[in-house]
This record gives C-alpha cells, structure tokens and sequence, in this order.
C-alpha cells in the first residue's frame, strides 16, 4: 500500500499521507512515494493547486522515531538519507507555481510541521496541535522548520517555541501567524474544500507570479524587485484571465478565469 496517495480532478492535485497508525510518520517509504507523487505533478501543465491532507487523526507527526530508534549508532546515516527527499519536497512546494494548501487537523510537529509551513495557505482544525517537538529528542529542526518559523515570527519567538517545546492549538497557531485558517473539526473539510474551489477558480498564471514576488521579497533588493514586478505584471496581461479580468471589473460581475491553463516554473 502507498503511503502517500495522489488525486487530480479539475486543476486540484491532492497529496495524502497514508500512514494512519503511525501518525503519518516520515520515513523512507513515505519520502518515496511523496517524491513519486510531486514528480507526476510536475510532468503536468494543468494542476492549478496542490491540497496536502493526512489521512487518519493527524496531519504528520514528523520524523517516524521507531526508525530512528531502529537505527541506532546509524541515525547519522539514516537522517542524511532522508534529507534529499525531505529538501526537495520543501523546495518544489516554494518554487512551483502553484498554490499549495496545506488541510490540518490532529498532531503536527517536527518535519510535519516544516513540511506544513512550506505551503503558501493553511487551514487547521481549531483543536489540531502543533509543535516544534526537536528539543525533546535532543536535535535541531529541519524540513525547513527553522527557516519559515524565523521568517514567519522573528527570531526571539522562533527560538522560543523551539526552547519551550512550546505544543500550540489552532487558535493560538493562527493568532501568532503559523496559519491562516482555523475551523470547527467537524466542518474542516467543508471549509477547506470551499477555500480550494475558490483559489483553482482564481487566475492560476497571476497567482504563480504573486507567491514568486512574495518569496522572493526578503532577499531581493527594492530596484530589482521592481523590475520584477513590472516584468511579471506586464507579462500577466498576455494572457487570457487579464482580458477578462478588466471585462468583469467594467462590467461589475465576477469573472470567469480559464479553466485550463500553462502553468510555467516560477
């Protein structure tokens, strides 16, 4: 069995963890099988946005410790195989252009949770718990945790859920800006599903180019940027959705972006 299941239907790509009884646990077959799955998305030019879900009680509760216990005196080596998997992952969900949605509900933490603020909308159930969780196993983050977590609430903060081994639910995940979204967990996937239909309906092309200039906005200096922006914004208007963008906006009416588009590495 896979433990990572892929579905696409109309633009929307859903990648599962299908590792229910272990929590979702990363391990080697689960980096596998996620690598198989982005890999499809990738050889694809029409998948408008990309869902994550965890099949079972939780979303992904991290690297599977079993294995590292398994490991022994070679976790050293078991770590540095999971590592390209795990980088990859991380980087394709930053850099493809399309809008990744992380669905949240039950144990976050560890690689779960770096994997998790990877992706550019996340909506969690009010009762999911997240946690930075690395202190309690004597090691440092990885999965790109410390990355997002520093660029998401400064330095101080960072280092402090990852010192406290601080465990937030999803209110105080949203109020700090870990998420965006929190819902009932009874209505999760009603609200998740709404915000999914609402951003494949959107205009795939422009959203690529806003989540480029958005990522790459810290690092960037401000003249670059802004031939970034104009480049992008001018390039935007050959295709389709501008036109009918601009239509709607004349005529007061929603607009009706193309069903299908070539989404291009942004």
């Amino acid at each position: 069995m896979s433990k990572v299941l892929l579905d696409i239907d109309h633009g929307v790509a859903t990648i599962t963890f299908n590792s229910p009884q272990n929590f979702n646990a990363l391990d080697d077959a689960m980096l596998a099988d996620l690598l198989v799955a982005v890999r499809e998305i990738e050889s694809r030019d029409d998948v408008r946005v990309v869902v994550f879900r965890g099949a079972g009680k939780a979303f992904c509760a991290g690297g599977d410790i079993a294995m590292f216990a398994a490991a022994g005196d070679k976790a050293h080596d078991a770590v540095n195989a999971l590592g390209p998997g795990i980088q990859y992952a991380v980087h394709w969900m930053r850099h493809t252009p399309a809008i990744v949605v992380a669905v949240v509900k039950g144990a976050v933490a560890g690689g779960g949770l770096g994997l998790m603020l990877a992706a550019d909308v996340v909506i969690a159930s009010e009762d999911a718990t997240f946690a930075v969780a690395y202190a309690r196993l004597g090691t440092s983050p990885d999965a790109g945790a410390s990355y997002f977590l520093a660029r998401t609430l400064g330095y101080r903060k960072a280092l402090e859920l990852y010192l406290m081994s601080e465990r937030l639910d999803g209110t105080a995940a949203k109020a700090l800006g870990l998420i965006n979204f929190t819902a009932p967990a009874m209505s999760l996937d009603a609200e998740a599903d709404a915000l999914i239909r609402r951003l494949a309906a959107g205009p795939a092309v422009a959203y690529g180019s806003a989540k480029r200039l958005f990522r790459q906005a810290a690092d960037t200096g401000l003249h670059q940027h802004l031939d970034d922006e104009i480049r992008l914004f001018s390039d935007n208007t050959r295709h389709p959705d501008f036109a009918e963008g601009v239509r709607a906006f004349l005529e007061k009416r929603s607009p009706k972006f193309a069903a299908a588009v070539t989404l291009e590495n942004a």
